[in-house]
């Protein structure tokens, strides 16, 4: 014989009681990653991430983080006994989340340096390190520069000064001022040793007889491939344009930042190769028809010889064009044709960002687009 299974009907006012207990999420702060390249400026490739130890503090301290497309969003809730729990704060809290990025194609279309090295990109709210504007933008300048860009190191490592030091007194602090590694050397020394097993990640600035001399980043084992790090420190003694609290010490409605990525400028070069042996194309001219706005002017054609030996006509814009993920440029060649000179008119095909750029040191930023046209 079975036995019958018998549920516990719920109250409705113990229903009504869970849901009063439930906490309650405002919106605390919201990071938009913004790009020129793509349409409305919705950035697609960029991935923000919490650290190990931010998701630790965010539910020490009832914030909740989400995504909406590729903003941040940071929430925080009320407490049984009521109000946020950050307004219990006794010292400033750090917030930092790793920036990834997802198509290798990134700096193609991104206006910064086509560099690879030991740095990471950092960006935060401290309101030291950027220059105060309306946007609350967490970059230095409105729109993302190698200025945003920092050294990495691991927690030991040397750093060799300019000239030798005689009796250098060395120290290491993080952003809020707390000191990581002192060393008073005697004598002149050419460099100094740096032992910070402890420290955790984040920015950090080697001071020289009490001046700052370097600026760099600590990063932890385990963060190949990350490509930046956004830091937020939420702190009630900040009163710069960046902070989270009033004069009375209550949290201000949603604060919101963004990272403006710049496209790429490029100059760009097209090479004009004809199939026939007779070679009917002459007086080649490129001109923009104008649809997409400013037009774009062109220098001069001229004949040069290609690397495969090939004789081309080299025509290249007078100055750069970004790149779009929706190119709405729309170049043309006029050349006369033929003995009679007849007037002919061909598209010319833009460039892709997703293509192996060219490099040539005699160019702005060492490297252009270079397309070859068949005709």
């Amino acid at each position: 014989m079975k036995r019958r299974k018998f549920s516990r009907r719920r109250n409705p006012m113990e229903h009504h009681m869970l849901l009063n207990i439930q906490t309650r999420y405002n919106q605390l702060l919201n990071i938009a990653i913004l790009h020129d390249y793509f349409d409305e400026q919705i950035c697609k490739d960029v991935v923000l991430s919490p650290t190990s130890d931010t998701v630790f503090r965010l539910k020490q301290t009832q914030l909740k983080t989400a995504f909406e497309g590729n903003n941040l969003l940071i929430g925080y809730g009320e407490t049984v006994s009521g109000g946020p729990a950050l307004e219990s704060l006794e010292k400033p809290l750090k917030l930092s989340f790793w920036m990834k990025v997802e198509d290798a194609f990134f700096l193609n279309y991104t206006g910064l340096p086509y560099e690879f090295g030991d740095y990471i990109y950092h960006f935060t709210n401290r309101a030291e390190d950027k220059i105060e504007d309306e946007e609350g933008n967490l970059s230095n300048d409105e729109l993302v520069s190698e200025m945003d860009r920092l050294p990495l190191e691991g927690p030991v490592f040397r750093y060799e000064f300019d000239d030798e030091e005689e009796d250098a007194e060395i120290e290491v602090v993080d952003e809020l001022g707390q000191s990581y590694f002192f060393l008073e050397q005697e004598g002149e020394n050419a460099h100094v040793d740096v032992v910070m097993p402890d420290a955790p990640a984040g920015k950090y600035i080697l001071q020289l007889d009490g001046l700052e001399e370097y600026t760099f980043y600590l990063a932890p084992e385990g963060t190949a491939g990350i490509w930046g790090v956004v830091d937020i420190y939420i702190d009630k003694e900040d009163d710069s344009p960046y902070r989270f609290f009033d004069e009375q010490g209550k949290l201000l409605p949603k604060r919101e930042y963004n990272i403006h990525f710049p496209a790429r400028a490029l100059p760009w070069h097209y090479y004009i190769v004809e199939m026939t042996e007779d070679k009917q194309h002459k007086g080649h001219e490129a001109y923009d028809n104008g649809r997409a706005g400013e037009t774009v002017d062109f220098e001069e054609a001229e004949e040069v010889l290609m690397p495969s030996g090939e004789l081309a006509v080299l025509v290249k814009t007078s100055e750069p064009v970004p790149f779009k993920e929706k190119q709405l440029s729309r170049f043309k060649l006029r050349t006369k044709r033929g003995k009679n000179g007849i007037e002919w008119i061909t598209d010319l095909p833009n460039h892709s960002a997703k293509s192996i750029l060219k490099t040539d040191f005699n160019v702005e930023d060492g490297v252009f687009s270079e397309i070859i046209v068949y005709l």
